[in-house]
């Protein structure tokens, strides 16, 4: 784990948060293979770019299950 305690900052501080009231769209960003190539991509996706590996359905239900 990255942090000791997910509410309090390196130095002790308390963490911003916000609190979560509805949630409307869940984005999963599934890797960066795709059959395109846009200019404009954000995170540069092409069909031989794979440094981003896919989720796993494990992965996926891991999140749903925090939501």
């Amino acid at each position: 784990m990255k942090f000791k305690e997910m509410r309090k900052t390196a130095n002790g501080q308390e963490r911003a948060s916000v609190t979560l009231k509805e949630l409307k769209t869940l984005w999963f960003n599934t890797g960066t293979l795709c059959n395109l190539k846009c200019e404009n991509c954000y995170i540069k996706s092409s069909p031989t770019n794979d440094r981003l590996s896919f989720l796993t359905m494990l992965e996926v239900k891991g999140v749903l299950a925090d939501v």
